[in-house]
């Protein structure tokens, strides 16, 4: 197999091979749980996981978003991907 054309590299990135073809937008500010134990335990297995944990770090579009700028920048481990509303006014 070839490989891509950066085009296609641009519009396929974040995507899965399998599903939706562009992952469906997420917004939430917090993510509930049932016991503090289980929010803890999920914020130890962020650093290996990629479960539900936050609005704004664990959700299908900001995964999305961190694959696409693995693929897209060439990098080998996955970003960490924060808002910033103070960028967002400037």
């Amino acid at each position: 197999m070839r490989p891509l054309r950066p085009a296609t590299r641009l519009l396929r990135a974040g995507r899965s091979d399998r599903g939706w073809v562009n992952t469906p937008v997420t917004r939430g500010g917090t993510f509930v749980f049932d016991y503090v134990e289980n929010w803890r335990d999920t914020r130890a297995r962020r650093e290996h996981e990629r479960p539900v944990s936050y609005g704004a770090q664990g959700t299908d579009s900001t995964h999305a978003l961190e694959d696409a700028s693995v693929e897209l920048e060439g990098g080998i481990v996955p970003p960490f991907i924060l808002p910033d509303r103070l960028r967002s006014q400037q």
